[in-house]
């Protein structure tokens, strides 16, 4: 009788625990629904507000007289601003009447729309499809990094434009087997002598065209990094001649008494 009264006991916890497990797991699903469309829905409305604020500033942007008098409006509502106040951030605060960082994050996107020049009527598709309000205004406080695949296409366009315009060093016929070339180039293979002469053995095996863009752009990586060393020391010696300059001026002006100024000049041997 024990034993039975025990797996019954068993069962029924059992029982009961399964139950709240399902249950648990149906009210999770449940609640992702809820968040999902009512943030949705939530969202929603809140682009078509800032639609709404956006339009009024497309309308008031650059209009001196009507700007004086709206103005005059937000200050009879009690809106303090200063005259450095971005107009997007006035609209905002007038409408949003909420704390510094969130009018500062509504007022991030409707300036960016209107940097942008989105159209009125796609503002909230715009805003979606930017990722939402604090993305955009992420995107607003922090230039966005280039990624190594825009890095390697600046870089190789960069090559193919120097290389097109460099005198050629050495010119080789080329054989019908050749492979296709790529933005039109080709890698040759070269065996180096012992004179220094390198003498042209076969084209690369490079059927995609992998190792010739990485060429191109390792290339055009080289060429950027030498061209910003020499303007580096172009600034250079362009700051030294204006110290020197400035140098032989003050000693070849005279003194208001007429006698010559005096000249420093330093031990090297010290």
């Amino acid at each position: 009788m024990t034993n039975t009264t025990t797996k019954t006991t068993k069962a029924t916890e059992t029982s009961t625990f399964q139950l709240a497990a399902q249950k648990l797991d149906a009210m999770s699903k449940e609640r992702q629904g809820w968040e999902i469309e009512e943030f949705a829905r939530s969202n929603q409305r809140l682009y078509k507000i800032l639609q709404g604020c956006y339009e009024i500033l497309l309308n008031l942007s650059g209009k001196a007289k009507q700007l004086a008098l709206f103005d005059e409006h937000l200050t009879a509502l009690g809106q303090k601003f200063q005259s450095t106040t971005p107009l997007a951030t006035k609209i905002v605060r007038a409408v949003f009447a909420t704390e510094r960082r969130r009018a500062h994050t509504y007022s991030a996107v409707l300036r960016r729309a209107k940097k942008d020049r989105v159209d009125l009527s796609k503002l909230p598709d715009w805003i979606s499809e930017m990722g939402g309000v604090e993305e955009i205004r992420l995107g607003e406080s922090k230039p966005q990094a280039e990624s190594q695949q825009q890095r390697q296409v600046r870089q190789t366009t960069f090559a193919v434009s120097v290389l097109e315009n460099k005198r050629s060093l050495a010119k080789v016929k080329s054989p019908t087997n050749a492979p296709d070339a790529e933005n039109g180039f080709v890698l040759l293979l070269g065996v180096v002598s012992n004179d220094g002469s390198i003498s042209v053995a076969d084209f690369a095996y490079d059927p995609n065209g992998t190792l010739c863009k990485k060429a191109l752009a390792n290339y055009g990586k080289k060429i950027e990094e030498d061209k910003g060393r020499k303007t580096l020391d172009a600034e250079k010696a362009a700051a030294e001649q204006r110290d020197d300059d400035a140098l032989a001026a003050a000693v070849a002006t005279p003194k208001s008494d007429g006698t010559a100024n005096e000249t420093f000049v330093l031990d090297q041997a010290a």
